[in-house]
C-alpha cells in the first residue's frame, strides 16, 4: 500500500512506522534498489509516484529540480558548490561511531533508517537538530522512501562506470 507523505513539518512517518526507533528496512531486491538510484539521481518516482522538495519558505519543487545527487554527488561523498557545502551521505560516514562535527559546528549521533527517513523528510539530522536551510524535505509516497533508503544504505558500496578490481577505462567511444 502507498503512503504518501505530505505536510514537510508535520506527521510524515506515522504510515510508514508505528514508532521512530522500531522500523526496520524492508530486504533490499534488485527492483527496489534501482527505483532508489533513480530516485536518488533524477528526483524521480519510476513508478510515476509524484515527488516534491520543499525549499526555504515553503516552495514547492518537482523533485526533479532538487535531486540528491545534484548536491551530494552521484557517489553519496558530498561537494560544494556555491558556497554550499554538501555533507557526506554515505551510509558509513552517517553511522560512524560515536558523534561527528558538522560543518555547523554541532555534533550528531550516528544515524539509523529512522533518523534518515526524518532528515530527508523533516529537515533534522540524527540528534534533532535542524538541517541546513539549502536541505530539502521531501515529500514522496512510502515506497519510493522505503527504495531511496534502501539505495542510501549501499551508496557507499557502488564503484563509478569503468571501474573494475582489474582495470580502468578511461574513455571510450
Amino acid at each position: 500500500k502507498a503512503v504518501k507523505f505530505r505536510g514537510a513539518a508535520t506527521g510524515l512517518l506515522t504510515g510508514l512506522m508505528p514508532a521512530a526507533n522500531t522500523w526496520a528496512a524492508p530486504v533490499a531486491t534488485d527492483a527496489m534498489l534501482q527505483q532508489g538510484e533513480t530516485l536518488y539521481r533524477s528526483g524521480t518516482s519510476p513508478r510515476n509516484n509524484p515527488v516534491i522538495a520543499v525549499v526555504a519558505g515553503g516552495t514547492r519543487l518537482p523533485g526533479s529540480a532538487a535531486s540528491c545527487a545534484g548536491c551530494h554527488g552521484r557517489d553519496g561523498s558530498g561537494r560544494s558548490e556555491g558556497g554550499i557545502t554538501a555533507p557526506d551521505i554515505r551510509w558509513t560516514a552517517l553511522t560512524q561511531a560515536g558523534t561527528r562535527d558538522l560543518a555547523a559546528g554541532r555534533s550528531a549521533k550516528p544515524y539509523d533508517e529512522a533518523t534518515l527517513v526524518r532528515a530527508i523528510t523533516r529537515g533534522l539530522d540524527s540528534s534533532g537538530n535542524t538541517l541546513a536551510a539549502t536541505m530539502p524535505r521531501f515529500e514522496l509516497y512510502g515506497e519510493d522512501l522505503e527504495a531511496l533508503t534502501a539505495y542510501l544504505k549501499q551508496l557507499h558500496l557502488q564503484r563509478d562506470p569503468g571501474i573494475t578490481d582489474q582495470r580502468i577505462v578511461i574513455s571510450s567511444v
